[in-house]
């Protein structure tokens, strides 16, 4: 047999395999290529799906977070430590019995979207609205120390929110003359809640479940008007309530569905 003989052989051979091989290439791009191409539809519907769900309730910075974060919630449920805030409006019954309905939903509007503005600037999640009240939740979708000070930050400054709306120029604050309610009262809590989406295919929305919640819901019933009720732990306290620049007084007060008396702290944020 001559060398040009192995050679051409050689080289028919190869062509063979290579044409074997082309085939089932193209098919194993094809796949990759699909699989990319459905990966990115799913991040984008992912994406797309934690914008509807948080778009309306966290500010733009936190919003990022979450979407950059979005592998580490678990929207089928979680565990995570957060700061729980209930806020409400003392005496708004008797406001709304003695006002027009336009007036009342503008001024209550008013001062919701106030104390929203507040909560987002702090760092907050607005989890629900209460009618004439709020829930928020500091400390998602990551905790952070100063989560304490941001959360007893926001609640100082919703106590003077419906005061600063009854003293506007204009608007309807104008014509009804009045303030609305007799002020706010606020309840904080901490602790491990539960966290997850609720709801079905129509309405869904993440919202929170458990132990600090419900004190937190509890505590805020304690409340006056300008007050913040708080569960009170010594070792976390002294982080969030510096000594020297805010005056409270501890107290114990029986809670239902707790068996044992609890110690919490009042703030008093006007005389």
């Amino acid at each position: 047999m001559s060398v040009f003989a192995v050679i051409l052989g050689v080289i028919v051979g190869f062509a063979g395999y290579v044409i074997q091989i082309v085939p089932l290439l193209g098919l194993f791009i094809s796949e990759l290529i699909f699989l990319l191409a459905r990966t990115y539809r799913i991040e984008l519907a992912e994406r797309r799906s934690l914008r509807i769900l948080f778009s309306k309730h966290v500010s733009p910075e936190i919003l990022g977070e979450i979407l950059k974060r979005r592998n580490e919630i678990k929207t089928g449920g979680e565990r995570r430590f957060v700061t729980v805030v209930f806020a409400d409006v003392r005496d708004f019954t008797r406001f709304a019995e003695e006002h027009e309905p336009e007036q009342v939903l503008f001024r209550i509007n008013q001062l919701l979207g106030r104390m929203t503005a507040i909560i987002l600037r702090n760092g907050g999640l607005v989890n629900k609205f209460l009618g004439d009240g709020l829930m928020a939740v500091f400390g998602f979708p990551v905790w952070k120390e100063e989560m304490f000070a941001n959360a007893f930050a926001a609640c100082r400054e919703m106590l003077s929110a419906e005061e600063a709306l009854a003293g506007k120029e204009n608007g309807v604050g104008d014509r009804v003359g009045v303030r609305i309610g007799d002020g706010v009262g606020v309840g904080i809590a901490w602790g491990i809640v539960i966290a997850g989406i609720v709801g079905n295919q129509e309405r869904q929305e993440y919202t929170v479940m458990g132990a600090p919640v419900n004190l937190a819901s509890r505590l805020e019933k304690l409340a006056g008007p300008g007050e913040i009720v708080f569960s009170f732990e010594p070792g976390q306290t002294d982080r969030v309530i510096p000594f020297g620049e805010e005056s409270y007084t501890l107290e114990q007060v029986h809670i239902k569905g707790m068996k044992q008396p609890i110690t919490v702290g009042r703030i008093k944020g006007r005389g």
